[in-house]
């Protein structure tokens, strides 16, 4: 929340956030130059991004992407994305007893 608050406008940059959240391989492979992806490439990444996001959610996942469920569903396939062992079928995260 530190960001929030240092933040001179309404986008967060990454010179906001401490150095080691931003030093991630996720990040850095986000720091490729977009003209090197094709656009299913760029929207694979998009959708996986927001899937883990949400915990693999797919009712906000649909919500924060505009797509209907089934379309999710044929994105999920198509570009062959798959959950973490730790969340179940439903996008619900496992509960551990």
């Amino acid at each position: 929340m530190k960001a929030v608050a240092l933040c001179p406008d309404t986008v967060l940059t990454r010179e906001l956030f401490a150095a080691d959240l931003c030093s991630t391989p996720a990040l850095a492979e986000a720091d490729r130059p977009l003209n090197d992806l094709s656009l299913a490439e760029m929207e694979r990444r998009h959708v996986q991004r927001i899937l883990e996001t949400t915990g693999w959610h797919r009712g906000r996942a649909c919500e924060i992407l505009g797509v209907s469920r089934p379309r999710l569903r044929r994105l999920i396939r198509d570009h062959g994305l798959s959950p973490p062992e730790s969340v179940e079928p439903n996008g619900a995260p496992e509960e551990k007893n």
